[in-house]
């Protein structure tokens, strides 16, 4: 007879009878992100009901404190609660998370001047534009962001220096958070990891729009439809004439590839604006085009805009339409970023920094060292430095 009140009778061994092992596997769910079978209680249902398992609920939350374009935590562009996840989060991580949430939610950021410090410096710690740091004392001029001063700020050269080159290369500068973006591919609608909307080309505000510039930038556009039509020749969109079918006559002559290509131009620019809720399975090995990760076997495509995309990436990092950075972490100085330039330029879409002074020492010597692997071929082609 079983006096345990209804709760699971353990063996001497420790492990939990037969028969209630049956029962939990008989609740047990699928998680969409790694296709494991959880019990029902190490489950989390996001918004979307799309079901997460407790250790990639966990893995997706550290991620996010690391790389921005994952924060807030998210699956179907809904924000997943982090009152619902502390459900399945270890006590330790949802305080690690709610501390740095303060941080990442904070659009200006001041970090501490001192390269060997560099902790950032929440806005109940500035006072008059004087950042006072609660780990080393030193105190940072909130505006410009080196050493407190009397006066006006100082010129920064190394700063100066990135922002030419930015503006010698056409690079935008988010309004809000100050981060240089530099598009690849895409709409000149950018969404930036602060959450503000802007124009690439002027840098005006998007949501609302206050501008008058095209769409899309002509060149961009044309390169696009041509990659997509060069790694398809196939392509759905693609209608040969109706002699080429008969496999007695030659391949279809050039004028076929443009027509193909001037049909996916029509789709992008129809499709710019883009929700990505239909997906297609590509069964070959293909590098996803918002984090740079190559996956062996298959690839998302959205059947929309044809944006390629890993399983991490299409549930977790996408927002609607708008064009998304793949951007540097860390807060990097100008000098830096310039000293690194061969690294950032292959990445797939587009670049963000965020020019301070945080980790420049440190970040001076990865810098180098990646770059010595990238001329050896130890790195990956896209890599960008991460935080």
């Amino acid at each position: 007879m079983d006096d345990s009140g209804g709760q699971h009778v353990l063996h001497k061994n420790g492990s939990a009878s037969d028969e209630d092992d049956a029962e939990d596997e008989e609740f047990s769910i699928t998680c969409v992100a790694c296709t494991e079978d959880a019990v029902w209680f190490d489950i989390l249902a996001a918004p979307c009901n799309h079901q997460y398992c407790r250790d990639c609920v966990t893995e997706l939350f550290q991620a996010s404190m690391i790389d921005e374009s994952l924060y807030p935590p998210r699956c179907c562009r809904q924000v997943i609660p982090l009152e619902d996840a502390k459900l399945v989060l270890h006590p330790k991580l949802v305080r690690d998370f709610e501390h740095k949430s303060i941080e990442l939610d904070t659009k200006d950021r001041t970090y501490c001047f001192d390269p060997r410090c560099s902790t950032f410096i929440p806005i109940d710690h500035i006072t008059d534009n004087i950042a006072s740091c609660a780990d080393c004392g030193r105190r940072t001029c909130a505006i410009c962001k080196v050493a407190a001063h009397l006066g006006d700020c100082p010129r920064d050269e190394a700063l100066q220096e990135f922002l030419q080159t930015a503006d010698d290369q056409g690079w935008q500068r988010c309004y809000s958070c100050r981060r240089v973006v530099d598009l690849r591919t895409g709409c000149n609608h950018i969404t930036c990891p602060c959450g503000a909307h802007f124009c690439y080309v002027c840098g005006a505000s998007w949501v609302p729009r206050t501008c008058d510039c095209p769409q899309w930038d002509e060149e961009r556009l044309q390169e696009r439809a041509e990659q997509i039509a060069n790694r398809d020749p196939h392509h759905r969109l693609y209608r040969p004439p109706q002699g080429a079918l008969d496999p007695g006559l030659a391949p279809p002559a050039r004028p076929d590839y443009d027509h193909l290509v001037n049909a996916i131009r029509g789709r992008l620019e129809q499709n710019h604006e883009c929700d990505h809720e239909r997906w297609v399975c590509r069964r070959e090995p293909c590098r996803c085009e918002e984090c740079n990760h190559h996956l062996q076997y298959y690839i998302f495509e959205c059947r929309q805009c044809h944006i390629r995309a890993c399983q991490r990436c299409r549930r977790n990092r996408l927002w609607i339409g708008c064009s998304i950075p793949t951007f540097v972490q860390t807060s990097i100085h100008g000098f830096l970023y310039l000293h690194t330039l061969s690294l950032v330029s292959d990445s797939p879409r587009m670049c963000c920094l965020y020019p301070h002074h945080e980790l420049f020492t440190f970040l001076l010597g990865l810098g180098q060292e990646l770059e010595t692997q990238w001329k050896e071929g130890g790195c990956d082609s896209g890599w960008v430095l991460g935080g």
